[in-house]
C-alpha cells in the first residue's frame, strides 16, 4: 500500500507542485520506510515548509527524523520552530526531549562508571567446596567514551545541570582542569 500511496502523491505533486500537504504526506511515507529513505523524507519536508512555513506538523515530523538520525542540535531547532508555531505539541516535545536526554545521559553514566561489557575480563575460580564460579572483574571507567554522551545530553536539554556536572567530572578525572571550569 505505501508504494501506491507514494505514486498517488507524486502524481498529485506533478499536477500541483505547490501542494504542501502532498509534500508532507510523501515525506511522512518516506520517514516511515527504512533509513535509506530519510534524505528523501527530509527533502519532501523541506519542500512542504517552503510552501507552508507556518505548519507545525512539518517541524514535528522533522524533529522526529532528526532524533532518529541522532541530529540533536537540528532536533532542538525543530522543537523551537514547532513550539513557536503552535504550543499543542509541547507535551510531546517534552516527552521526546526527556527520552533522548535520558538515553544519552544514562549511556554516559554507564561508561563513566565502567567500560563496555564486552571488554570485561571474566575469570573462573573455584569456591572452597571446589565448585567453579564466574567472577567478573570490575572494569575501569571509560571517561573519554562517556564525554560525547554527556555533551549530546547538554544539546538535547541544556537546562539539565546533571549533564554539565558530569562533563566537569569527566574532565576532572582526565586531569583536564582547564576544561573542568
Amino acid at each position: 500500500q505505501p508504494e501506491k500511496a507514494k505514486e498517488q502523491l507524486q502524481q498529485a505533486l506533478q499536477a500541483e507542485p505547490a501542494n504542501a500537504e502532498a509534500h508532507f504526506l510523501l515525506g511522512q511515507l518516506y520517514a516511515d520506510q527504512a533509513s535509506h529513505e530519510v534524505p528523501e523524507a527530509e527533502e519532501r519536508l523541506r519542500q512542504a515548509q517552503l510552501v507552508d512555513p507556518h505548519n507545525p506538523k512539518i517541524d514535528t515530523l522533522q524533529w522526529k527524523l532528526d532524533s532518529a538520525e541522532g541530529k540533536y542540535a537540528k532536533m532542538d531547532s525543530s522543537f523551537e520552530r514547532s513550539l513557536a508555531l503552535n504550543q499543542k505539541f509541547a507535551p510531546q516535545i517534552r516527552e521526546f526531549r526527556q527520552h533522548y536526554w535520558a538515553t544519552e545521559y544514562n549511556q554516559g553514566v554507564r561508561l563513566a562508571t565502567r567500560v563496555k561489557p564486552q571488554e570485561a575480563d571474566i575469570k573462573v575460580k573455584k569456591t572452597e567446596e571446589g565448585a567453579h564460579i564466574s567472577v567478573q572483574s570490575v572494569p575501569d571507567p571509560d571517561f573519554p567514551g562517556a564525554l560525547p554522551y554527556f555533551r549530546r545530553a547538554t544539546i538535547i536539554d541544556p537546562n539539565r545541570l546533571e549533564s554539565w556536572r558530569n562533563i566537569a567530572f569527566v574532565y576532572y578525572q582526565l586531569d583536564s582542569l582547564d576544561a573542568t571550569v
